[in-house]
């Protein structure tokens, strides 16, 4: 039994890696979509500091607080020419297989990652409690996606081929649902601006 845990170390490492390395490169991304970043030494100012307050704020495992902690120590000691955005860009092609397989509902999934790297949480709800949101305003501060569980079985095929539009509602940044979407290549329309009550279009 103990020859096996060495391979679940691993694993979850890679898991935890991937998802770091993910979270940093949909950060730059959306922040390029913003403006945020224009020239390299904004982009790597942007990324010395989201590295800092992902260390702060323990955004992610202790298994990749070594990386974090090396990356960061890098852009202080190399400044701009630590190139971090193609440094973690390249760390994760050669890290990460990538699945094969670019379906409307892997792209939602990732839609769902990019706005949880974000801060954002994603909340599944039933029918009644479906009916009873779209109805009232949702008093929250905090940024969610919600969504009808039952949707994600019938609007989508067993390939994972959107059917079917799906209605999805928001309590946060619209602009950042749009770039989310946007960069996956999903189509959204927007119904209710006061609501952020928007369709995936298929």
């Amino acid at each position: 039994m103990n020859n096996s845990r060495p391979d679940i170390n691993h694993q979850q490492k890679m898991a935890d890696t991937e998802h770091f390395l993910w979270c940093a490169l949909i950060a730059l991304h959306l922040s390029r979509i913003d403006g945020k970043t224009p020239s390299p030494l904004m982009e790597h100012i942007f990324l010395q500091n989201w590295l800092v307050t992902a260390k702060k704020q323990r955004r992610f495992p202790q298994t990749v607080a070594k990386d974090i902690d090396y990356l960061i120590q890098l852009s202080r000691d190399l400044g701009p020419s630590a190139k971090l955005g193609q440094r973690l860009d390249t760390l994760w092609k050669t890290s990460i297989i990538r699945p094969q397989e670019d379906s409307p509902l892997s792209r939602l999934t990732r839609v769902i990652r990019i706005l949880k790297c974000q801060g954002w949480s994603d909340i599944t709800l039933k029918q009644r409690s479906w009916t009873a949101v779209k109805h009232v305003d949702i008093n929250t501060e905090a940024p969610a996606i919600f969504i009808l569980g039952i949707d994600l079985v019938e609007c989508f095929s067993d390939a994972g081929d959107l059917t079917k539009s799906m209605d999805i509602l928001s309590t946060g940044d619209a602009d950042i649902l749009f770039n989310a979407f946007k960069t996956e290549g999903l189509t959204i329309k927007i119904h209710s601006k006061k609501q952020s009550y928007f369709t995936i279009e298929n």
